[in-house]
């Protein structure tokens, strides 16, 4: 009787941690703030059987720290229960080092207010991303990095380098205009 009632525990325990268990992960890109039931997100939660409108809700609250449409990295961790969690990765340096040049862009923009829209539209289509950032720039964007991720300022400068590197961007020695 005994050794029954063992079997049936130890099947019981198992059937517990399986409903714990992990069994997805899902890595997505999303605007902070902007989750929606619409597509391209619904859908893409959908098939996996998890409650959209949960997740929305929870990722625009915990998404408020960021600047609307800040474009931030998630990984959504589903359990075979049809629960999930998930954790809000920083922006990656591309889309930094993208935003920070195009706040260049914007501010030669805004300097062309009363100009025809041809010279406008010629503004955008000569500009040119850089080949190359500064010094400066490379430790504005390691001091974001490394107050968001805990992580000491000279680690994150040494790994934004090599992300430059692989990116042909050059790093230069000069101070950037402010």
């Amino acid at each position: 009787m005994k050794l029954l009632e063992k079997l049936l525990d130890s099947k019981t325990k198992k059937k517990k941690e399986k409903d714990t268990d992990v069994f997805r992960k899902i890595r997505l890109a999303i605007p902070a703030q902007a989750a929606s039931i619409a597509p391209p997100l619904g859908p893409a939660l959908g098939q996996f059987g998890i409650n959209i409108i949960d997740f929305c809700k929870q990722f625009n609250e915990r998404s408020q720290s960021y600047d609307v449409d800040v474009v931030l990295n998630v990984v959504i961790t589903m359990f075979r229960n049809k629960s999930f969690v998930f954790e809000i990765k920083q922006p990656t340096f591309c889309y930094m080092l993208y935003e920070y040049y195009n706040s260049e862009l914007i501010a030669k923009l805004q300097n062309k207010t009363n100009e025809k829209e041809e010279d406008i539209f010629r503004t955008i289509m000569d500009y040119e991303f850089p080949d190359k950032c500064s010094l400066n720039q490379l430790y504005q964007i390691a001091l974001i990095r490394s107050f968001i991720s805990g992580e000491d300022i000279k680690k994150t400068a040494k790994m934004l380098k090599s992300s430059l590197r692989s990116m042909h961007i050059n790093l230069v020695n000069e101070v950037a205009k402010s």
